[in-house]
Parts: C-alpha cells; structure tokens; sequence
C-alpha cells in the first residue's frame, strides 16, 4: 500500500541539483523524498 510513495533514487538525484535559493528555502520548505513529517 505505501510503495507508491517510496523514494525514486533517479528522480531524488535530479532534485538535489536544483540551486535552492535561500530564501525560498525559507518560505517554502520542501521535504526529503519518502519521508512525511509527524505533528
């Protein structure tokens, strides 16, 4: 039931050589690839 959101190492590899600019990093936040945040 949850493979559809493992983590596509090809896919995670094209996102990391995307330039973040800081202050975007700030505003908008973007999680790592298969991981979700506990509240």
């Amino acid at each position: 039931m949850l493979a559809g959101f493992r983590r596509d190492a090809r896919l995670a590899a094209e996102l990391d050589e995307i330039a973040e600019d800081d202050e975007d990093a700030v505003l908008h936040p973007t999680l790592v690839s298969g991981q979700v945040p506990r509240e």
